[in-house]
């Protein structure tokens, strides 16, 4: 059994959205707000990978979490919002890798950009919740869901930690 990531973000969009907006990911429109339920989050703010941990390890005390061994910590698949453009997010992506082509929503408008690929940087903040959740949970694995704009193989991060599982 395996508990979902989808509920970190969703709640903390709920609890924290309005009064720490730094932990949601900056938008094109230079905001820190959710247009969708599913939100993205800010994966390189220290504080954002604590409350996400903090999260899931509120998540794995529910009863029917009881026997989980797998946490995913992935971001969510859909929703209008895109990932994080603030500037220390930006820094965790590699220089003058292959870019992607991307949509983000502004209302009826639906404008591509190209970027780099994200796995760099999903991939850090996972390790990094990885490391964090260990520290409360040593037998818990955590499991990468590469897909998406995180599909393709890392360029330079390589500092995995032996509780991550990719898939």
């Amino acid at each position: 059994m395996r508990s979902t990531y989808r509920a970190v973000e969703d709640s903390i969009s709920k609890k924290y959205g309005k009064t720490k907006p730094e932990l949601l990911a900056l938008q094109f429109e230079t905001v820190r707000k959710m247009k969708t339920k599913h939100v993205r989050i800010c994966k390189s703010n220290p504080e954002t990978i604590k409350t996400a941990v903090k999260e899931a390890l509120e998540n794995l005390k529910r009863p029917r979490y009881k026997d989980v061994e797998y946490y995913r910590f992935s971001p969510s698949d859909g929703g209008y919002d895109i990932m994080c453009m603030c500037e220390n997010c930006r820094k965790w992506d590699p220089s003058g890798g292959e870019l992607k082509t991307s949509r983000f929503f502004l209302g009826r408008n639906r404008p591509v950009y190209r970027y780099t690929g994200m796995t760099d940087r999903v991939l850090r903040f996972t390790c990094e919740a990885a490391r964090e959740l260990q520290k409360h949970k040593p037998g818990m694995k955590v499991v990468y869901l590469a897909y998406a704009g995180y599909l393709a193989p890392p360029q330079y991060y390589q500092d995995v930690p032996d509780n991550l599982l990719v898939t």
